[in-house]
């Protein structure tokens, strides 16, 4: 996933809509997120989003199941069962969303000398500097192939192409100028190894992570990688790690951000950057009892996750039902924090689909006129950009 944050400065303070909890962030405090509502919708079971913002546009990948209804606890197979891909398309930065439509089908995926067919289920998509979108498509639920699609900038078409040589379980990619850095998980080794990628041609994979699965990156706003993942060698012990880069390639020695107790698993971790250069993580740890649901964690530096406090933003159960709340991703949408996240809950839960929530953030006002420029004016409210500058003016 790659969403720009352009700016790191002001504090931030979030609108609590709903309490669940709040923290602390230097002199700033972070409420809790609003309500969350679905954005997808139907019998299908829906999975796993990737945002990636595309000049004027958020565009949010994500799988559905080829089966028209999948009710996880009415007995669907819905770990084990394929996955079509889905992109759908917001311009007003992630607040709403348009009907999905499917881009690309499972029989993209090679037969695999480890495991067939490929589930579908985790996909990464992000964008170049001149433009490009790339996304990767995994299995997610096993060893498999990967797919990968390439749109050049300004244009319409996806070209999909496939590799049936590595052992790809789950996906990650962040760009950092036109170069995309691939993360996968390793399902033969358990490691986290990265290519590069240019929209064309792959690097030789290196190995970023020993033993670590689920990859997840961000490029912060001083070009740093920073990337979180778990390491589940010692199961049913399951840290989040987490570790930072500055060319993508080389990673500093991981530090554990949560440590696994044996009872609760820590799955799916994520991070994010607001448009104050404040730090999250979210992850989904497994209760142990049904229930899976999604914390968050926020801090002024990236090192600072590591002992920041949980907010835990969902509960995972409807009465005496318990079911999954999992895979979240945020990201930053100008005096926005957003976050996707796949929900079970319904009326029955059971069946997945991609839900919303969100946090404002306030931002102090733009100190010169070029914080009004490229966009800048939609993160300090204004109407346009005239209107920010004068403000600048006005001050002097």
């Amino acid at each position: 996933m790659r969403v720009d944050v352009r700016r790191a400065i002001g504090a931030l303070t979030t609108a609590a809509v709903l309490g669940i909890g709040a923290a602390t962030v230097a002199t700033a405090t972070v409420s809790s997120f609003g309500p969350a509502a679905p954005v997808t919708s139907g019998g299908a079971y829906d999975r796993n989003p990737s945002v990636v913002q595309d000049g004027a546009v958020t565009r949010a990948f994500f799988a559905r199941t080829q089966l028209t209804a999948c009710d996880r606890l009415a007995g669907c197979p819905a770990d084990n069962t394929l996955y079509d891909l889905y992109e759908m398309v917001s311009a007003d930065g992630g607040a709403t969303w348009g009907a999905p439509q499917e881009i690309a089908d499972n029989s993209l995926f090679p037969d695999s000398p480890w495991n067939d067919p490929s589930y579908g289920r985790t996909v990464a998509a992000t964008r170049t500097a001149s433009g490009a979108l790339h996304v990767f498509w995994a299995s997610g639920g096993n060893t498999s192939s990967l797919v990968y699609g390439v749109k050049p900038p300004a244009s319409s078409t996806w070209t999909w192409s496939s590799r049936d040589d590595l052992p790809v379980f789950n996906v990650e990619a962040v760009s950092k100028g036109d170069t995309t850095f691939v993360y996968y998980e390793d399902g033969l080794e358990g490691s986290i190894k990265v290519m590069t990628f240019d929209g064309a041609t792959f690097g030789t994979p290196q190995t970023v992570l020993a033993s670590a699965n689920i990859p997840k990156a961000i490029v912060d706003a001083s070009g740093i990688v920073r990337l979180t993942a778990v390491n589940a060698s010692a199961w049913p012990v399951v840290n989040v790690l987490l570790t930072s880069s500055t060319d993508g390639v080389t990673f500093g020695a991981p530090v554990v951000a949560i440590a696994g107790d044996g009872v609760v698993t820590n799955w799916d971790p994520s991070l994010a950057q607001a448009a104050d250069g404040s730090y999250h993580l979210f992850h989904a740890p497994d209760q142990g009892d049904g229930r899976q649901v999604i914390e968050h964690r926020v801090s002024a530096t990236f090192e600072g996750l590591a002992s920041a406090a949980p907010t835990q933003l969902t509960t995972g159960t409807d009465g005496a039902t318990v079911y999954w709340d999992y895979w979240p991703e945020a990201f930053s949408s100008g005096s926005t924090l957003r976050l996707l996240f796949t929900s079970e809950a319904g009326t029955p839960p059971g069946t997945g689909h991609v839900w919303a929530t969100s946090a404002a953030v306030t931002l102090p006002g733009p100190v010169t006129a070029e914080d009004c420029k490229n966009g800048g004016w939609r993160d300090f409210g204004f109407r346009n950009q005239g209107a920010c500058v004068s403000s600048v003016a006005g001050r002097r």
